[in-house]
């Protein structure tokens, strides 16, 4: 039981990083490389990007909390 929840925390990470890496590679790209009529425009606000980024990490992190089935059992009370 135990070597499976550190598997699934060490693999909880390294998706993470992953979609991290991935998002950071694309954002430059689409940065530096040019898109539209004759390929001359350039996406000029890259704060865009970074709330993207943020938004997928929290989407990310939900998920694999939802996936570990967390012991609710010793959580203080919503009230």
């Amino acid at each position: 039981e135990v070597m499976r929840e550190r598997v699934m925390d060490i693999s909880g990470v390294v998706v993470v990083t992953l979609a991290l890496l991935v998002y950071g590679v694309l954002q430059e790209r689409i940065m530096t490389v040019g898109f539209g009529p004759g390929s001359k425009e350039l996406f000029d606000y890259s704060i865009f990007l970074v709330l993207c980024n943020r938004l997928c990490t929290c989407v990310l992190a939900f998920v694999y909390i939802a996936a570990r089935e967390p012991n609710m059992k010793h959580a203080a009370p919503m009230h």
